[in-house]
């Protein structure tokens, strides 16, 4: 061990509409983009890869934060 200390990163998922997807921050960085589909929502992260796909688009972007290395926070 080096003698850092290792912080948690909390964070909560805000959403921005742009054209037909929703693009996700966590704590003003891009985290991915979230889109609906007939079976749900899927998630890609900030660097395209697929994440998931999950059936609300709250739950994709939760998936999108932790992914970044964020812990959520819980309100």
């Amino acid at each position: 061990m080096t003698g850092q200390r290792e912080t948690t990163r909390y964070a909560v998922p805000s959403l921005r509409k742009w054209r037909d997807s929703w693009v996700v921050y966590a704590e003003g960085h891009y985290v991915g983009v979230v889109k609906e589909h007939p079976s749900g929502w899927t998630a890609m992260t900030h660097k395209g890869a697929y994440a998931g796909l999950y059936p609300t688009k709250q739950a994709a972007a939760e998936v999108l934060v932790k992914q970044a290395g964020y812990e959520l926070e819980m309100g």
